[in-house]
């Protein structure tokens, strides 16, 4: 009789008997599982234009709807991790994801896959740019404007999917109140922006400002609704907002660093008394952390060695790529502050290179903006220095792991920091209401996206109503096919971007 280990999977209830199956078929299986997280994440970095929190329902919808990987409290969950972590967030979540089906090499392969598209477009583009970029640019700006509407599409159908749970769980009036004052607070530009007004919006705060604003109030309160917790926050809030809010209505820094000072002092408390509630037993996973980590900075080691080999005064770009990273809090609008910064100088990329070829690459292309703009930086810090494109591939590769890999271990860590208090009133109370927040985030980036159609055709010469209304009709093309049925939407994907490219060469 062959000596195979058995693993029970599950019970008749009926019969009493338990089910075994053999170790290398359950084995089996997990490898599946692992190619087929690694394979759902790549597809969603080919389709993922936007980056950030966009990518959320497309997330959802392919490694919990279709692919069955991970649950939708598991995704939950891993959001709210990843809102509150510095990083690539489409990467944070794509690294939990694989390392909930394949351990650390799941982590690793699922974060580089998702990354890979984006920064692999972005060096190739680079590499080949000539004096006809422009023209290229312009090619990659018509397919992305048709992407926009089937981005749209998924947006609106994560909103109303939320809205939906929330009618379900009997609190459909506060989850639509929450949203709407999310909207109200990040979409002034997008509306005055459709609209033609020429005025500051009073709010249009960022991403990060608003999830600051919702954790402090859901920390302080605890969701109670006692009258002088709720007036407190309240009247911090706004004034915070009012404070961040482009119009600047309350300026100066030392005012911003009070508020910021007692709403996470205000935070803390209301986080101790909701520990105080339950006794939490904390078994930190030591070992498995470091494990984790080292994994992390072995990739970074591997993946840089050739260009510290090959490319001189490179240390230091790793150094600022790492800083860059985990100062990386807002989204990559925020990066690319960071990155103009740090990277512009006589030394690394001109600031023409920056602004006329790496940005806009960067915002025309798919994926996270800081893998491609930090693996972009580094490909022309390679080229410039040794004059040839393997020198540029060699530190846009090094610059790449920089990117994908310390997104992973600051989100691993923070990760299981979360795990030990998760069940606390308060974090249970965040993942609750996170998919409503992040809803009224989305709708501000759909109204974004609108935008950026908009503008693009008015910049081209186009007649802006009707690229506005064959938008409209290749997003309701594609809610037609998704309502019948039609599962592959990488086809969507390449369908609505051509036929918006054909549509505008033709106009």
């Amino acid at each position: 009789m062959n000596q195979l280990a058995y693993q029970q999977d599950a019970i008749d209830e009926k019969m009493g008997d338990v089910i075994l199956i053999p170790f290398e078929e359950t084995k089996g299986k997990s490898q599946k599982r692992l190619i087929r997280a690694i394979l759902s994440n790549l597809k969603i970095g080919f389709i993922g234009f936007g980056g950030g929190s966009i990518l959320i329902p497309v997330i959802e919808k392919e490694v919990v709807e279709e692919q069955g990987l991970i649950s939708e409290e598991q995704l939950n969950k891993d959001i709210v991790v990843a809102s509150i972590t510095p990083g690539a967030l489409p990467v944070e979540i794509a690294s939990a994801v694989g390392r909930r089906v394949g351990g650390i090499k799941g982590m690793v392969l699922a974060a580089m896959a998702m990354a890979l598209p984006g920064a692999f477009l972005m060096v190739m583009l680079l590499s080949v740019i000539t004096a006809s970029s422009d023209g290229i640019l312009e090619q990659i700006q018509y397919i992305a404007m048709g992407i926009n509407c089937f981005i749209t599409f998924l947006l609106t159908e994560y909103v109303v999917g939320a809205i939906k749970v929330c009618k379900k769980e009997k609190r459909l009036e506060a989850g639509i109140i929450i949203m709407l004052l999310v909207v109200f607070a990040t979409c002034g530009k997008e509306i005055y922006g459709l609209l033609g007004i020429e005025r500051t919006p009073i709010f249009d705060v960022s991403t990060l400002s608003v999830l600051s604003v919702t954790f402090f109030v859901i920390f302080f309160t605890q969701g109670k609704r006692e009258g002088h917790r709720v007036f407190i926050a309240g009247v911090i809030s706004t004034l915070y907002l009012l404070c961040v809010g482009k119009a600047g209505i309350i300026s100066g820094q030392a005012v911003k660093n009070t508020l910021v000072a007692v709403m996470v002092l205000l935070s803390i408390y209301g986080i101790v008394c909701s520990l105080r509630e339950k006794k939490i037993e904390v078994n930190c996973p030591y070992s498995k952390m470091i494990k984790e980590t080292i994994s992390c900075i072995a990739v970074i080691f591997l993946c840089s060695l050739p260009a510290i080999v090959m490319v001189e005064n490179i240390v230091m770009y790793i150094g600022k790529g790492l800083i860059s990273t985990m100062l990386s809090f807002g989204g990559g609008d925020a990066y690319l502050t960071i990155a103009e910064s740090m990277f512009v100088n006589d030394t690394m990329v001109s600031s023409e290179q920056f602004y006329s070829q790496l940005v806009p690459i960067a915002n025309a292309l798919p994926g996270s903006i800081l893998c491609k703009m930090l693996s972009g930086i580094g490909y022309y810090i390679g080229y410039n220095q040794t004059g040839t494109r393997i020198g540029g591939y060699l530190v846009a590769i090094c610059g790449f792991a920089c990117s994908v890999m310390t997104s992973c271990g600051v989100f691993t860590f923070i990760c299981h920091v979360y795990e030990f208090f998760e069940e606390i009133s308060v974090l249970e109370l965040l993942k609750k209401w996170i998919r409503i927040i992040i809803s009224g985030l989305l709708v501000s980036i759909a109204l974004s996206l609108i935008l950026v159609n908009v503008r693009v055709s008015h910049a081209a010469g186009f007649h802006v109503t009707s690229v506005l209304v064959f938008s409209g009709i290749v997003y309701v093309v594609n809610w037609i096919a998704v309502k019948r049925g039609f599962k592959h939407h990488m086809v969507l994907v390449a369908l609505s971007g051509i036929s918006m490219l054909m549509f505008l060469n033709h106009l």
